[in-house]
């Protein structure tokens, strides 16, 4: 059985493992272009490309910095929904799991889940975790005084907040500052500012969504006496799970 359940662990972890890395390799591609988009730079007549490529209309270069930012920005809010929803099918699984150690050798399922996964750019939670004390691991006995517990919520919520300016902030400004930089008018001018707005929403989305889930990751390193995985049953779901039972039960009185 221990066996079994560390092999599911594994499976959970190369899963999430693979979707952020392709939210990295997303958000790599993102900010490169973000970047050459964002260098400050003259405007002349015509614009020299690298590797004696020719020249260029100025325009021309930035609806081209536009339009790839434009893709970029709402493949990388889809790769990183997407490593979000299996985070969170993971830690489900880990719940279901139970708190028994794994290998026999004292780990507890979430610090091995932990130790196996592949970070995403943005995971700052280690840092915190490791703030609490290097021996501060889900199966270890609750020693950390409040005080540290309290401090490293903050200290984790300082590292997220600093990390969103660069991870969300930089690429949605070298959006519209491309845009800025475009001199058309009339229906083109409202194409592309709908095509910006189109993918400012898909990042403003998982903005919001990561927000949403600091808030559980910064409860659980505050309180080393909550469960040791994020997910939490709405009440919504409890409510409908209630009545789902209460619906079931009625329906076996009836046929007895």
């Amino acid at each position: 059985m221990t066996d079994d359940r560390a092999s599911v662990v594994k499976e959970l972890a190369g899963a999430v493992s693979a979707q952020a890395q392709v939210s990295n390799r997303s958000w790599i591609a993102l900010i490169t272009v973000a970047v050459i988009a964002s260098l400050p730079r003259r405007q002349p007549a015509e614009m020299t490309l690298p590797f004696s490529l020719g020249t260029i209309d100025p325009n021309w270069f930035h609806f081209v910095m536009f339009a790839l930012l434009v893709v970029l920005t709402i493949g990388f809010a889809s790769a990183h929904a997407q490593q979000v929803r299996a985070q969170r099918l993971a830690q489900s699984a880990l719940k279901n799991l139970g708190e028994d150690s794994v290998l026999g050798v004292g780990i507890h399922p979430r610090d091995f889940f932990d130790a196996l996964r592949l970070p995403s750019v943005n995971r700052v939670a280690p840092l915190a975790q490791l703030f609490k004390g290097l021996d501060a691991f889900f199966g270890s006995p609750a020693t950390v005084p409040k005080w540290r517990l309290r401090a490293s919520a903050a200290y984790y919520l300082l590292l997220k907040a600093a990390s969103w300016l660069v991870y969300f902030g930089f690429p949605a400004v070298a959006l519209w500052l491309s845009f800025a930089r475009i001199h058309v008018g009339g229906w083109r001018w409202w194409g592309l500012c709908a095509a910006g707005s189109v993918a400012s929403l898909a990042l403003l989305h998982v903005f919001v969504v990561d927000v949403w889930y600091v808030r559980e990751v910064k409860g659980i390193i505050a309180d080393s006496r909550r469960p040791h995985n994020t997910y939490q049953p709405s009440p919504r779901q409890v409510s409908r799970s209630s009545s789902s039972g209460r619906r079931v039960k009625k329906t076996r009185d009836r046929k007895k």
